[in-house]
């Protein structure tokens, strides 16, 4: 952090004598004489904030909509209680696969606040909401906690009279009878085939069981619920 080199050698280190902000340089050189440098701004003498999210809290769960509060406060060993100026929020929307792999959708930001709310967004299942809170200090040290949130969540089943119809739910295409786990207050599609044949019977679609049309989207309720798609045989 002076322009001087301290030390030297394969592996090396450095004790600062002063707390402060500073920037380290590091210069390697390999055996054929090829060099590359790198520098870091550090903070010797100093500590990270502590961070802590009041709300909410991780057994919280949501449904589609719902307003959540949020809160949080932060505290530095040098600053004492940050201010809300040096908080910032960040909701993440974590998509995952039956795999257990998942893929982050960063939803919405909440910068220079203590506290606020926001409203749980629409998402097919299987999905969580992640909501961070960072602090920074005067020195730009920073420390961020996460607190997970799981939705509520409903079974719902789909099936055809008579059985055996590939109805389309969301993306997928399956044939009836079959059960789907969704997020209550979620929006999803859902389709019924014009016709189809079963044991070399010709069917026509007649009907959904909620009134809807052929395709139409459903809200998934609280409680568990059965989807019927009734056919009849074509008139003579």
């Amino acid at each position: 952090g002076d322009g001087t080199v301290d030390t030297t050698g394969a592996t090396v280190s450095h004790t600062y004598e002063e707390a402060g902000k500073v920037e380290a340089k590091l210069k390697v050189t390999d055996a054929q004489g090829a060099i590359d440098a790198d520098t870091v701004e550090i903070s010797p003498g100093n500590t990270p904030p502590v961070v802590n999210i009041e709300r909410p809290l991780a057994t919280r769960t949501w449904r589609v909509g719902a307003e959540i509060p949020i809160s949080g406060t932060a505290s530095d060993e040098q600053e004492g209680i940050l201010a809300p100026a040096q908080l910032s929020w960040a909701l993440i929307l974590n998509h995952c696969y039956p795999s257990g792999d998942c893929h982050k959708h960063r939803v919405e930001d909440f910068p220079g606040v203590a506290d606020g709310s926001f409203f749980a967004p629409d998402h097919e299942f299987p999905a969580y909401l992640e909501l961070r809170l960072t602090a920074t200090d005067s020195d730009g040290l920073t420390t961020t906690r996460r607190v997970r949130l799981d939705p509520k969540t409903v079974r719902l089943r789909f099936v055809s009279r008579p059985t055996g119809a590939r109805l389309v739910v969301g993306s997928a295409c399956t044939r009836a009878p079959f059960t789907r786990t969704m997020i209550v207050g979620s929006s999803n599609s859902v389709s019924a085939p014009s016709r189809f044949v079963s044991d070399g019977q010709d069917y026509r679609f007649h009907h959904w069981s909620d009134g809807g049309a052929r395709t139409h989207n459903i809200v998934a309720p609280a409680t568990d619920t059965t989807y019927r798609a009734t056919y009849r045989p074509p008139r003579r």
